[in-house]
């Protein structure tokens, strides 16, 4: 066995050609490890980033698609989302049309903000005298509707009329202000044959009716008092 004493330059050549190369590659493959450490952190910094614009842009498309179907003072559903659930489940439901009574007085009395106070209020009350699945809708002005969330016969329609009008009457104070308002409610049922469109005139020409009787047991009041501006 040769010696390492005995070892000729050439060799000596050859084995620290042979150590350098092993350190080189040893240090590349570090190199490697380390671009490679980089480069997934830098991947994960954007896939976090992506993630984020992701939830922010379905944050903003839901934030979106609510402020198109509710009514900003209300909360509740608006014109556009109420013709929608008619159209589509107008056929087996009940519509309970509702116009307040004695609003404009308040609104033109204290203001446009105690009337926007009024309005709210029996938005919450409306809501909390719904029943599970009852869509619940201001469709413009002093003028909500409800969609039953079923099947309702004329008596029972009629009926939860009865208790939301009960409800909506209960004096509110407003502004520091005690006031109350009245509402004239037209109900309609399903019946075979009958679309949500007329489901909806028939509501509404039932609470015209409602209205007129409502102002003959108070002569003291006008359509005028009944109309908002």
């Amino acid at each position: 066995m040769l010696a390492v004493d005995g070892w000729q330059s050439a060799t000596w050549i050859v084995v620290a050609g042979s150590v350098v190369s092993s350190v080189l590659v040893v240090v590349r493959q570090l190199a490697a490890f380390a671009d490679n450490a980089r480069l997934l952190a830098m991947l994960d910094t954007k896939v976090a980033e992506l993630n984020r614009s992701l939830a922010e842009r379905e944050r903003l498309a839901s934030e979106l698609e609510h402020l198109a179907f509710h009514d900003a003072l209300t909360g509740l559903a608006n014109r556009a989302l109420f013709q929608r659930h008619l159209d589509e489940h107008g056929h087996d439901r009940a519509v309970l049309l509702i116009d307040l009574d004695g609003f404009k007085p308040i609104n033109d009395t204290y203001g446009h903000a105690a009337g926007d106070a009024v309005l709210a209020a029996v938005g919450v009350r409306l809501r909390a005298s719904a029943t599970p699945g009852d869509l619940v809708a201001r469709l413009g002005g002093d003028e909500f509707a409800v969609l039953s969330a079923g099947p309702l016969t004329v008596v029972q329609a009629r009926a939860r009329a009865a208790e939301l009008a009960a409800q909506i009457r209960l004096p509110m104070v407003v502004l520091g202000q005690e006031v109350s308002v009245g509402a004239s409610i037209g109900v309609a049922t399903a019946r075979d044959g009958l679309s949500g469109a007329a489901l909806l005139h028939e509501a509404d020409v039932a609470m015209y009716d409602e209205k007129a009787r409502n102002r003959s047991a108070d002569p003291g009041r006008t359509a005028l008092d009944d109309h908002v501006g």
